[in-house]
């Protein structure tokens, strides 16, 4: 219920907000920055994603940066906000990239990119560096099998551009290529609070958390999918997939049924397996 409740708040976020670029003098927040509880994305174009365990939970906010206030900044649009408390604003420490966001210090990730934040004078140099064929560069690193370097380029991508599904697709294609599963998966995840309907992404969430035979997680996420279209029959099929593994064959039999009246012949051929 909580995962359909924060994926209808972002997607009415997506919908409702409208994202301006951030002021050059904040320029320094853009990137990925990660600890071990919480992750936080900032895109040039002033879009955000923030996730955050909590007490065995997880908490997510995703939407355009409304506003900073001194250094702190706040997310959201009309009646959603969420304020986040900047006690130390981006700063070098030893080479890499600091900062600290509602008392949790985070690094960011990647290439330290002192010279050229230190030097961006106007947005058009960001623009600059922000040429979509960022993308191409790195679908060509991809399909070469240099994965390293199609992370690179999609993060410099995501940094300097725009985060969106399908920037966090690829890179999490490239991360699963590199072995980097746990990478992979947060993409993965990512994506999909941007675009509540990528499928692709929920069918490498499926694969990766099944691997670890976490299919109650499987589950969730295919719920999710299915608040915002429940007419995709492959959806219908992984679900029940995973409600099959999981010992609830009278749940995997109800999905492998739906798969079939939606056209997917492969619940159809289940629903013998699953009648047993």
């Amino acid at each position: 219920m909580k995962a359909k409740i924060t994926s209808v708040l972002l997607a009415l976020l997506l919908i409702s907000g409208c994202s301006k670029p951030l002021p050059t003098d904040k320029l320094s927040y853009v990137g990925e920055w990660k600890s071990k509880q919480m992750g936080l994305l900032i895109a040039g174009d002033g879009n955000m994603a923030y996730k955050r365990l909590i007490q065995g939970g997880t908490k997510s906010v995703n939407g355009p940066i409304k506003s900073f206030e001194g250094d702190d900044f706040v997310v959201g649009v009309l009646f959603l906000e969420t304020r986040f408390v900047v006690s130390e604003p981006p700063h070098e420490v030893n080479g890499s990239w600091q900062m600290v966001v509602d008392g949790v210090r985070l690094t960011k990730v990647g290439t330290t990119r002192t010279t050229t934040e230190n030097n961006i004078s106007d947005k058009k140099t960001v623009k600059r560096k922000a040429s979509p064929s960022l993308m191409t560069v790195g679908w060509k690193a991809y399909k070469a099998g240099r994965y390293e370097e199609a992370i690179e380029k999609y993060t410099e991508h995501i940094d300097f551009h725009s985060v969106d599904e399908k920037s966090l697709y690829y890179r999490g294609l490239a991360y699963e290529k590199a072995g980097n599963n746990k990478a992979a998966l947060d993409d993965f995840v990512a994506a999909t609070q941007f675009e509540p309907t990528h499928i692709d992404s929920y069918l490498h969430i499926d694969y990766l958390l099944a691997k670890e035979s976490k299919y109650g997680e499987i589950i969730s996420h295919w719920d999710n999918y299915m608040s915002f279209d429940s007419s995709n029959g492959r959806a219908y099929l992984e679900r029940g997939g995973a409600y099959f593994r999981s010992g609830q064959k009278a749940l995997a039999l109800d999905d492998a049924q739906q798969a079939c009246d939606l056209g997917e012949n492969k619940g159809c051929q289940l629903i013998r397996k699953y009648s047993r």
